[in-house]
């Protein structure tokens, strides 16, 4: 007699995006990323916490998430850096689907929600000096993509950029105005 073993993969499938951990340097340009993201009852509170913030300009505004390895961290970060984004329409269905009255109370008429430009930056192999410049980079060109404003800052940043791919390290004088 032959059992049929039913494995759980044959019942259940997991996407492809959760085989691999969140990179937030390289998800938050790909809005696939956060399409899927589930709003739980703790990432509710954290990000109406991080909107209260902003309007109370007393209230703290340094955050520590911790917790094991798997469990969200980076992949909350990412949907709330995405958030509060100038691109982040995707985002925004999001937590309009899960959260609409929350939704409606950040992006209402009166403000439209907020529009950082997020500066990511991970550590890697290199000076936290090029980390800074990279991510300024980055940032400043999403958040200027969608304008025929160039700042003057992101010319001499491509500057910077060129300096760093040629080998040579930025110095720390060079990023932070004593």
């Amino acid at each position: 007699m032959t059992e049929n073993k039913i494995k759980l993969s044959d019942i259940f499938g997991v996407k492809n995006r959760f085989y691999r951990s969140v990179n937030i340097e390289r998800d938050f340009y790909d809005d696939s990323s956060i399409s899927d993201y589930i709003i739980t009852t703790l990432s509710q509170k954290l990000i109406k916490q991080f909107y209260n913030s902003y309007i109370d300009k007393n209230s703290s505004r340094s955050y520590t998430i911790c917790g094991p390895y798997g469990t969200g961290k980076s992949a909350f970060a990412l949907f709330l850096s995405k958030l509060f984004s100038i691109n982040n329409d995707t985002a925004k269905k999001v937590l309009h689907d899960f959260c609409p009255i929350l939704s409606k109370e950040i992006f209402n008429k009166k403000n439209n929600g907020l529009n950082f430009c997020p500066i990511l930056v991970s550590g890697y192999y290199g000076s936290i000096q090029n980390a800074l410049i990279k991510g300024l980079y980055q940032g400043l060109s999403n958040y200027w993509s969608k304008s025929n404003y160039k700042p003057k800052l992101l010319t001499e940043l491509e500057q910077d950029i060129n300096w760093i791919e040629n080998n040579q390290n930025i110095k720390s004088e060079m990023v932070i105005d004593k």
